[in-house]
């Protein structure tokens, strides 16, 4: 998985806020969590022209998505 994380680092070089972000989420006590999400058009066009929201789904019992992403 370490190699996949510098992939995403080397991404938003230049990027004070995403590199900021990132780089608290990998302290051990960081309560910060990382969810990748994948969209499809339309759907992407349509979450950022602002056209759709994006939807947060929460379970009582934890547990791994479909699939286990």
């Amino acid at each position: 998985m370490e190699v996949e994380f510098d992939e995403l680092l080397e991404q938003v070089d230049g990027d004070h806020v995403w590199l900021t972000y990132l780089s608290n989420a990998t302290r051990p006590s960081s309560r910060v969590g990382i969810h990748l999400a994948i969209f499809a058009e339309p759907f992407l066009s349509m979450v950022l022209s602002g056209e759709k929201t994006i939807e947060s789904r929460f379970r009582r019992n934890r547990c791994a998505p479909y699939g286990e992403i």
